[in-house]
C-alpha cells in the first residue's frame, strides 16, 4: 500500500497511536503494580484524553516554517494521505470528545 505524506504528515499516525499506548500502558502498569483495579470506564477515558491531546499536538506541528531567501517567514502546509494535518486534528479532537463524553456516561 502506498502511503502518501507532505512535510510533516508523516508523523499523523505516531501522533495518534503513541499518547494512546503511552497513556494506557502507564496506567495499566501503575494498576498491576499498585493492585488497584479500576472501572473499565477509567481506561475509555483516558483513551479519550489521549486522543485529545493528540489532536493538540497535532495542531502545533501542523505546518512547517522556513524562512525564504529575503528573511521572510514561509509555512509549507502539512498532508497525509492527501488530507491537510489541520483536518486530523479536528478528527482526533472529535474522537476524544466522542470517548470522553461515553466513558463519562458509564461512569455515572
Amino acid at each position: 500500500m502506498l502511503i502518501q505524506f507532505e512535510n510533516n504528515g508523516a508523523l499523523v499516525p505516531a501522533i495518534g497511536i503513541v499518547p494512546a499506548i503511552a497513556v494506557l500502558g502507564i496506567t495499566y502498569l501503575g494498576c498491576k503494580v499498585l493492585g488497584v483495579e479500576l472501572p473499565g470506564g477509567v481506561y475509555h477515558l483516558l483513551l479519550g484524553v489521549s486522543l485529545l491531546l493528540s489532536g493538540l499536538i497535532n495542531y502545533v506541528v501542523r505546518r512547517k516554517e522556513t524562512t525564504l531567501a529575503n528573511g521572510e517567514p514561509y509555512y509549507s502546509p502539512s498532508s497525509f494521505m492527501w488530507i491537510d494535518m489541520g483536518a486530523y486534528t479536528y478528527i482526533y479532537a472529535f474522537i476524544g470528545l466522542c470517548i470522553c463524553i461515553d466513558a463519562i456516561d458509564s461512569l455515572n
